[in-house]
């Protein structure tokens, strides 16, 4: 039946669409998701068992290849496009085939349709429709069964666009990304589009939505959209001052976190790298100030997620030290620990002792200078244990390194179950200096909030983090003489900074493999320069240098391999390759002398691809390790240039190690002299090699006996007073675990805390199917202590093991009982769960766990029930209108997400139905002195009234009947964090020929 009325609904989609009319096409569509919203999973199976290809044919008969057709549905009204998109987009990510391949088939069509609307409809309604298609694109591609089809049909319209600046010349005067940019400020999911907009169209439309704001604008959601773009992409065209008012604006936080989601990040293109690079720390510090006044559970999130976003990898390019944006991003990152992060203190027992911690054990610039740095730790007073604590709980997989690193070690183990067991298992081997030998400087992740929580009387990182990580629980910075050539090296960074003789890099010679010169064979047709400097260190500054140097030989072409997957799997590639035309313009080069080559799915293959040039151009500011080293290995002689921080001195580093200081400038103009002058040098430059077998770079021997002195002052204040930092406590909300003594305060997780009734052992007992540490009851009820820091819906998961068959576990919730598990199955070797729902309050909960069976033997011992973990998760409690509050519905009301003829109505909405509708809200923010309930009415005089459950009852006062115009009922009480019951009672009940009372927008706890 469903799949039935599935191809009838279809069908009448389609005579709609051959019609031309935008209601009747509504109508259908509201006909065919009336059919899909009643399909259970076995209807959605059949569904998708339909005969996909006669489907698509069908869809691409009616609407993919009929020129005529395609011409009458596209030039029917903007909204009409839009509805037809959003509807499949709805679908589409679902488990229909069928409606994905009927949004693929549109987009397919795109190209043409664009050429025929700019033809004959003119330069507006090519763009607006192309801003409608750009969009929904975007939110298409969430398809997983078609996910490769969505990425081309969207490359192929961005390149589309691109092209038709010339095709249709009247585009060029008109603004092209400002209709995308109206609908993208409605919809921040949309907000990656900017990653190709240039920096003139970013500007333009910073103005544009900057005076959108400052022009008070009534729509809150709106305005923090705009206000959320304008944050996260146009930091680089505000004044100061406007960017302090908006990150105080209210409406802005909520837009943030619907703007980025999981995968979404934040890049500023070396065209704003600067200017970024100060908005990036006023928003580092705007959410740490934020914290004092917001509820503990929204700043987490917002905290979060701005410092997962946030890609401060991408400003390493700046010739600056960065050191207040580190301070600042260090700041928030160890207030994020402290709320979340519960480990114990330190152990006052001092052992000889290193920990070294990395995030993998993969071959890379990293992993190959921490064998060097290792092997410098590695003496007989000393202990040297490794840990590998991945950069997200369960991901680790065995690199190529291991086994080496494992030989290395007196201890190796790995650390797989997230940040606070990770810190728990360090803490207890008594570290006296813990070193971090991964970058901690980049974002956020297990391993960096390992870094940022206090493991060891001394913590350290070197080089490998770029710039000084601003946490306060990071002691020490190691670099080398030679590498840091300001003045004042040690005002760069927040950490003791300790410098060794000669350079902080080192590599493994042994895990570098060095080609013979008669082995290398030069594969280039003309002189070819070429370069490996990732995307995010190619600023303006470089790349003129090189079109420069392209402009004084003008045969020579230059090879680019940017886009390194290891650094991020998406790059911005359409607008990179504008920007280099654009500057390549400037400096009379023609672009297609300049290549983009790669990325490989190998190093080998990326090292087989360096013979095609003759010189290698490193990066500056920011420099080059391996890929400065790889160039050399394969014989190509490398230009730099020498800056002040050390990381823009590595390249420099290796070539003054080779005694080829000649080949590193101190300016612009050295460097194109030096790249001119290698361009002729001819195959005697491979000989070169031989200087690089030899280079103190490669020396392991010399850099551990460099390193000898550090290695002892690390130790030295280790020795000297402990530098404990204990958890803060200073927003008054947050619970800390902190082991004491007794076993029973030990903290599982840093969630909850157990109590009596339990003993813990670290090494599993032979039992079958144990391999992990686990709590064990011997029969009496057994509590933990749970501190919750929002208010919300949760559900407890435990995962316990028993002998007994027929055990059940009683769950009692803060002195009442909320229920018993069913009865388990009695084999140690199964790991079994059991899920409760329990309404958890602010603060410290109370979990007790009564076993059924009580006396029972196991193994020689009196024992309930094994447990191995619990888990708290956030139960959903409904639909979310603005991050404030979140409302489930009990009763008598009606929701539409699209508003079909109301076109005033920007957001979704729910109405109330007659007679009284009711629905539950969960407040999260704490000591609110007003709620308010925004909404529209159709009827001149319509009043609201609110009834809540033990407050009180409010009436609204008589709205006008403008739908454009909304409603406010905003109700006096100290709301405490927690679950409301609102009842609302409308005085009359129409709109249109809707039996509709008020329409409810938005409701906010302030």
């Amino acid at each position: 039946m469903i799949v039935h009325g599935t191809v009838q609904a279809l069908r009448a989609v389609d005579e709609a669409l051959l019609d031309g009319n935008a209601g009747a096409v509504w109508k259908a569509k509201v006909q065919l998701g009336g059919v899909l919203a009643v399909a259970n999973a076995d209807d959605l199976t059949a569904l998708a068992g339909l005969n996909i290809g006669g489907i698509q044919a069908w869809w691409r008969g009616r609407l993919g290849w009929d020129v005529a057709l395609r011409e009458k549905v596209f030039s029917t009204s903007a909204d009409a496009v839009s509805y037809d998109l959003k509807f499949n987009s709805d679908l589409a990510g679902g488990d229909s085939q069928v409606l994905a391949i009927a949004s693929l088939v549109v987009l397919e069509a795109l190209p043409e349709v664009i050429d025929i609307l700019a033809a004959r409809k003119g330069t507006d309604g090519l763009l607006r429709l192309e801003a409608e298609l750009a969009l929904a694109l975007l939110e298409l591609s969430s398809s997983p069964q078609h996910a490769g089809e969505f990425a081309k049909c969207r490359s192929a319209l961005i390149s589309h666009f691109y092209s038709s600046s010339v095709t249709h010349p009247q585009v060029r005067g008109a603004t092209p990304r400002a209709p995308i940019l109206e609908a993208l400020v409605r919809n921040p999911n949309y907000l990656d589009l900017l990653r190709n907009f240039s920096t003139a169209e970013i500007r333009a439309a910073t103005k544009t939505m900057t005076a959108f704001i400052e022009s008070g604008g009534k729509d809150a959601r709106l305005r923090g959209a705009v206000v959320a773009a304008l944050l996260l992409f146009g930091p680089a065209f505000l004044e100061r001052q406007q960017i302090d008012w908006m990150l105080k604006d209210p409406d802005w936080r909520a837009q943030l976190l619907g703007a980025l989601g999981p995968q979404q990040k934040v890049y500023w293109n070396a065209q704003q790298a600067e200017i970024a690079e100060s908005f990036a720390t006023l928003l580092f510090e705007a959410v740490g100030d934020y914290q004092a006044s917001s509820d503990l559970g929204e700043w987490i999130i917002l905290a979060e997620t701005v410092l997962k976003s946030v890609k401060v990898a991408s400003l390493y390019g700046q010739p600056t030290n960065m050191k207040a944006l580190q301070v600042a991003r260090g700041k928030l990152v160890d207030a994020f620990v402290r709320e979340t992060i519960k480990v114990p203190l330190l152990s006052s027992e001092l052992k000889s002792r290193v920990a070294v911690i990395l995030a993998h054990t993969d071959l890379s610039t990293e992993t190959l200078t921490a064998l060097s740095y290792i092997r410098a730790f590695k003496r007989p007073d000393l202990e040297v244990e490794i840990f590998v604590c991945p950069h997200s709980a369960g991901s680790y997989a065995p690199g190529s390194l291991q086994d080496e690193l494992t030989a290395l070690a007196d201890r190796f183990e790995v650390l797989n179950e997230g940040v606070e067991r990770a810190a728990i298992r360090i803490l207890r081997r008594s570290p006296a200096v813990a070193l971090f030998l991964n970058s901690v400087t980049w974002g956020i992740s297990d391993y960096i909030l390992l870094a940022a929580s206090r493991v060891a009387r001394i913590q350290a990182t070197t080089y490998v983090s770029a710039t000084t990580t601003g946490f306060p629980n990071m002691d020490v910075w190691i670099s080398g003489k030679h590498s840091e050539r300001s003045s004042r090296p040690s005002a760069n960074y927040s950490e003791k900074l300790m410098l060794k003789p000669g350079s902080a890099v080192c590599f493994p010679a042994n895990e570098i493999e060095i080609k013979d010169p008669e082995c290398i064979v030069q594969v280039e047709s003309k002189p070819a320069f070429i370069s490996g400097a990732n995307f995010y260190k190619l600023n303006r500054t470089i790349l003129t240098t090189w079109m420069k140097l392209l402009a004084l030989e003008p045969t020579a072409v230059l090879k680019l391999y940017p886009f390194n997957p290891n650094w991020d799997p998406l790059y911005p590639r359409v607008a990179f390759r504008q920007w280099l035309s654009e500057i390549a313009h400037e400096q009379g080069v023609d672009p297609a002398r300049i290549e983009l080559i790669g990325p490989w799915d190998t190093r080998s293959e990326m090292l087989a691809a360096l013979p095609q040039a003759r010189v290698y151009l490193d990066s500056f500011p920011h420099s080059g390790g391996l890929s400065t080293l790889d160039p050399l290995l394969m014989g190509l002689p490398v230009v730099t240039q020498r800056g002040s921080y050390q990381r823009s001195t590595q390249g420099a580093d290796i070539l003054d190690a080779m005694d080829r200081s000649n080949w590193v400038a101190q300016n612009e103009e050295a460097y194109i002299q030096i790249a001119r002058r290698l361009l002729v040098g001819g195959d005697v430059l491979k000989a070169d090699i031989d200087r690089l077998r030899g280079s103190p770079i490669l020396n392991e021997d010399a850099f551990e006996a460099e390193l000898g002195g550090v290695v002892e002052g690390l130790m030295e204040l280790a020795r000297a007073e402990p530098q404990l930092t204990l958890p803060s406590k200073k927003s008054g909300r947050s619970e800390v675990a902190i082991q004491s003594e007794e076993d029973s305060d030990y903290s599982f997780d840093g969630l909850w805390r157990f109590g009596t009734g339990f003993s813990f052992e670290e090494a599993p007992v032979p039992d079958i199917g144990i391999t992990k540490p686990y709590r064990w009851t011997d029969g009496r009820s057994a509590s933990i202590t749970v501190s919750s820091s929002v208010i919300a819906n949760r559900t407890v998961r435990l995962r316990l093991r028993t002998f007994v068959l027929g055990q059940s576990i009683g769950v009692t919730f803060n002195g009442e009982l909320i229920g018993w598990s069913i009865p388990l199955v009695g084999d140690l070797s199964q790991v079994q769960s059991i899920t409760f729902r329990g309404d958890f309050r602010y603060g410290q909960n109370l979990l007790e766990l009564v076993p059924a069976e009580t006396h029972l033997d196991s193994g020689g011992r009196s024992l309930a029930f094994i447990l191995e973990g619990v888990r708290i998760d956030a139960a959903d409690p409904g639909p979310s209108i603005d991050g404030y509050a979140r409302w489930t519905v009990l009763s008598g009301f009606h929701d539409w997400e699209n508003p079909p003829h109301d076109g005033w109505l920007a957001h979704p909405f729910r109405w109330t139905m007659p007679p009284e509708s009711t629905f539950e809200v969960v407040n999260h923010v704490q000591d609110a002195t007003r709620m308010t309930i925004v909404y529209r009415s159709a009827v001149p005089g319509q009043v609201l009234t609110a009834l809540l459950e033990d407050v009180g009852s409010f009436d609204g006062v008589p709205h006008s009947g403008d739908l454009a115009q909304e409603g406010r009922l905003v109700i006096e009480h100290a709301f405490s964090a927690g679950r409301y019951v609102i009842q609302l009672k409308s005085s009359e009940y129409l709109s249109g020929d809707r039996p509709i009372g008020v329409m409810i927008e938005r409701i906010v706890f302030e």
